[in-house]
């Protein structure tokens, strides 16, 4: 404590006054406290201060954990986005006109080739809206990609096998 009563007098917030009675204060206090007493207020000192580092480093690890799932999720999104720019495909132009309903009741249609009405008769694959919301611009995309969307992006899932509908 000495060494803090030097750096307050050296600023001159405590006076030589202030500090002989601060001292005669800490004597008096010592003799009537003991040196088990001392002792013991040092330990309870000491569990405090550690008792208050634990629950920092329990706040730090909240916070981190906190941090690292809102990060794993703006990653999942980020790869949702990924998926919806280079998985989505226009279908092949084929000779078959094949109509799905949409969540507004219109009945957009593809001109599909053989092979991805087979694809889309399986349920190996959903039909998402590419366009802005209220646009009707559609495109294919394969089923195992769709649940990783789903999760990010419902409306833009508009027809599927199992006859759900987002949009």
């Amino acid at each position: 404590m000495g060494d803090l009563r030097d750096q307050l007098k050296k600023a001159n917030l405590v006076s030589k006054k202030d500090q002989k009675r601060l001292e005669h204060e800490q004597r008096v206090r010592r003799k009537k406290v003991g040196r088990e007493g001392l002792e013991q207020e040092q330990k309870d000192r000491q569990r405090e201060i550690e008792k208050q580092r634990a629950e920092t480093r329990e706040r730090d690890r909240a916070r981190e954990a906190e941090t690292g799932a809102e990060r794993k999720i703006r990653e999942e999104i980020a790869a949702c986005e990924a998926i919806l720019e280079t998985e989505v495909r226009r279908p092949e132009e084929g000779r078959m006109t094949w109509f799905f309903e949409v969540e507004d009741g219109r009945l957009p249609h593809f001109r599909l080739s053989d092979a991805d009405k087979h694809q889309l008769d399986g349920g190996h694959q959903v039909v998402i809206r590419t366009g802005k919301p209220g646009t009707h611009v559609y495109g294919l995309l394969a089923s195992q990609h769709a649940e990783r969307v789903r999760k990010h992006f419902p409306d833009r899932i508009v027809w599927t096998k199992s006859g759900e509908r987002s949009a």
